[in-house]
């Protein structure tokens, strides 16, 4: 199959960002929650002998607050630590005449639609490749070392015009589920 006349390749950069934001994120909390205990204390050595009523309720909330962004952050920086460690390079969309390469050859006649689903709490969008058999694939955009308006003019004209990518789910947060009774119907 000629399914390599336009190659798309995966472009690890921004995960990796992500993960290194996310890490940086995790370093920045566990100094500030450092600080406030550090802060908390002092005021206890200094005041023990006559803490107002309030103390213990302030400290409460205040490291309670500092530790419950400290482990969103932890959690977050796992999230994006475990998609880096997915990645794999190389070739992450094949396009041509003959149809697309994706996990394997799918001839373009077997293929029901482009769809986006936008990215909601995740890092990106996601390219979702519906056969006609009902299975779906997925790929997400900003993975991607083409843009999605490249890959969208690409699959158009690589398919004879018969398929594309509607990219304006991106911007208005249309489900998946309704793009395909759009497309169905």
């Amino acid at each position: 199959m000629d399914v390599l006349s336009y190659p798309v390749l995966v472009n690890p950069a921004p995960a990796v960002d992500r993960w290194r934001i996310q890490r940086r994120r995790v370093v920045a909390r566990s100094i500030s929650m450092g600080i406030s205990v550090l802060i908390w204390a002092v005021i206890w050595w200094f005041n023990r002998e006559n803490l107002w009523a309030g103390f213990w309720w302030f400290l409460g909330i205040s490291l309670g607050i500092s530790g419950g962004l400290l482990v969103w952050s932890i959690v977050r920086m796992v999230l994006a630590r475990r998609s880096v460690n997915a990645l794999h390079e190389g070739l992450a969309l094949g396009l041509g005449r003959d149809g697309i390469f994706l996990e394997g050859p799918v001839p373009w006649s077997a293929i029901r639609a482009f769809l986006v689903k936008p990215a909601g709490m995740g890092p990106s969008a996601t390219l979702v490749v519906v056969s006609k058999a009902g299975t779906w694939r997925t790929v997400p955009l900003q993975l991607l070392d083409q843009t999605p308006a490249a890959v969208d003019n690409a699959v158009r004209a690589l398919s004879g015009n018969r398929l594309g990518i509607d990219l304006a789910p991106i911007d208005r947060g249309i489900s998946v589920e309704r793009q395909l009774r759009l497309v169905v119907s």
